[in-house]
């Protein structure tokens, strides 16, 4: 059974008291009987670094556009992935930037390191998916990126930090005789890595391909159980213990037009099912799904949007037993016009999320690890001018976290901007 819309909790809830965090009664439908909620009045023990807002890329003389690609964290900082929108029709290319917990340049990035200026370039309207990963061995980058790029549809890039400086270059096109239908979500396995693609041979599904540890095909792609409508987009996924939660959002025909739909899966390492497909929820348009793992279990946190009249734009929370069936406790905070882009992040026994708005400000939301509000969202920046932002990236550092972001005006072009976040311990 389909769960019923959110949209009518949604409505409900803009109409009442105007608390920013509402919670609704656990099942897998979204009940419209949801009681409001207090938010902690308390400061919040996480604050923006006063005076460290550092544009990490500004724009060059010829007015380039930059566009956030993804942010993962390293030992000491983050690691940036953007892409570079040319002007005059030329290609754009995919950069990386290395940089400290305080926003600050990192060495690993410098000149002369035996380091690519790009890792990929691709024609300005085509589509990329891209996805990396941390080295720590090597104190370096694994990266996947499918489009119609210089290198082939799928590449697996690696570069070794460490006294290698080595760049390893792999054209992933094909797999066992059919094209790849795209590829993305690279993760680490126990000895290599993995990453997600369409299923060529069927109407619709995924396959998880195993990769070497020099991102050669290894070992016999796993089948994932079919999904029961095609997805609105690649299948996504986040690595918790012992292998990773899939996410993917299919079309429905609703009663009052198509609707979108939230589903979640459990699987190992290897891709066998560790519980059933469940329903999260339906909405106009779901997207940025995350499942995020703390002491205190699985929390799923995703963007609701409704294009139904006083229906807020929401940011949804909601804990999940170990199978991804909903547990106790839908969270929705509908205060800010939140736009789609949003991030989270775990740290120790909470839950970063760092969400843009149509108020050209970004937030940051401070959750405990079953989805409660510890605090206000605590605003980090917001543009006096016109602008436009996102989407966002947060990761945790030792000190708290650096969230990462684009910002775009006429006037200046693309920037991407990063505020360090001091938390207590």
């Amino acid at each position: 059974m389909h769960p019923r819309p959110l949209t009518a909790t949604l409505a409900l809830l803009a109409m009442a008291c105007g608390s920013s965090v509402t919670s609704v009664r656990s099942t897998a439908d979204a009940s419209v009987d949801a009681t409001a909620v207090d938010v902690p009045t308390t400061t919040t023990s996480c604050r923006s670094a006063v005076g460290q807002r550092f544009t990490v890329i500004s724009d060059p003389p010829d007015r380039q556009r930059f566009r956030l690609v993804d942010a993962i964290p390293t030992p000491d900082g983050a690691l940036i992935a953007w892409r570079e929108r040319n002007p005059n029709g030329r290609d754009d290319q995919v950069r990386l930037r290395r940089i400290r917990e305080d926003a600050t340049p990192h060495p690993w990035s410098a000149g002369g390191r035996g380091r690519r200026t790009e890792v990929v370039s691709l024609p300005p309207s085509a589509t990329l998916q891209f996805s990396m990963v941390w080295d720590a061995p090597h104190d370096g980058v694994a990266m996947l990126a499918s489009g119609p790029t210089d290198r082939g549809a799928c590449v697996f890039s690696r570069f070794l930090g460490d006294n290698s400086q080595m760049w390893q270059v792999v054209e992933l096109g094909s797999l066992m005789g059919f094209p790849l239908a795209g590829c993305g979500s690279l993760a680490r396995t126990p000895d290599s890595y993995s990453f997600l693609t369409g299923e060529v041979r069927a109407l619709w599904g995924d396959q998880l391909v195993f990769l070497s540890e020099e991102g050669r095909f290894a070992g016999t792609p796993a089948r994932l159980p079919m999904t029961s409508h095609q997805t609105v987009a690649p299948m996504t996924r986040s690595v918790v213990s012992g292998g990773f939660m899939a996410a993917w959002a299919e079309s429905i025909r609703g009663s009052s037009g198509p609707l979108q739909e939230l589903h979640l899966r459990r699987f190992d390492s290897r891709g066998a099912p560790r519980g059933d497909d469940e329903g999260q929820g339906t909405a106009d348009t779901v997207s940025d799904a995350q499942v995020l793992e703390t002491p205190a279990g699985l929390l799923s946190v995703w963007h609701f949007w409704s294009s139904t009249p006083g229906v807020p734009s929401a940011i949804l929370a909601r804990p999940l037993m170990a199978d991804a069936r909903p547990a106790v406790g839908l969270v929705s905070f509908t205060r800010r016009p939140w736009i789609r882009g949003i991030h989270a992040t775990a740290r120790g026994d909470e839950v970063l999320v760092a969400a843009p708005s149509s108020e050209a400000a970004i937030y940051l939301l401070r959750l405990s690890g079953r989805g409660a509000a510890l605090a206000e969202p605590l605003e980090l920046w917001r543009s006096a001018s016109p602008v436009s932002v996102g989407p966002v990236r947060v990761v945790a550092t030792a000190r708290g976290a650096l969230v990462v972001f684009e910002v775009e005006t006429a006037e200046q072009g693309g920037r991407i901007v990063a505020v360090p976040v001091d938390c207590a311990p």
